[in-house]
């Protein structure tokens, strides 16, 4: 690095800019709103309110100073297409019937499957529900075609 960009930097931290002192000024407003909502305003909501109360600014610049301070808002709808609950993707639900998809009497043994197709803008639920195959009989007795 150069000596003269150390000689700048101290400079410029001693004789600050106007923007730099406006932005100072910005953070105290933005901070009193931040906190007046429970830490939960972005910058958009934030950008609104010093809309309302008088002070233009760009959002951009809202956006900037808060992330300059670590602050972010509340995200209360992350993931919400991802379902209700999280799911290991690697359990398997317990096999109950031991593979046997055959039955010694009709009426006896269903098995269902329901599986989500995601597509590109929402996902489709399917269900199928299947009476399992007596053994020893001939389906087509049973009303199975």
């Amino acid at each position: 690095m150069a000596e003269s960009t150390s000689y700048q930097w101290v400079e410029q931290a001693e004789r600050p800019s106007d923007r730099d002192l406006v932005d100072l000024g910005l953070i105290s407003n933005i901070h009193q709103i931040w906190e007046a909502s429970g830490r939960t305003y972005g910058a958009d909501r934030v950008h609104r309110r010093l809309r309302r109360d008088g002070i233009r600014v760009v959002r951009k610049r809202v956006e900037r100073l808060m992330a300059g301070q670590g602050w972010q808002g509340a995200f209360l709808r992350r993931d919400w297409r991802g379902g209700s609950t999280r799911q290991d993707p690697w359990h398997t639900p317990p096999d109950l019937v031991n593979r046997n998809f055959t039955a010694a009497v009709p009426n006896r043994l269903w098995v269902a499957d329901a599986t989500e197709h995601l597509l590109s803008d929402a996902g489709v639920d399917m269900a199928d529900l299947v009476e399992a195959a007596p053994t020893g009989r001939n389906n087509e007795e049973h009303g199975a075609a």
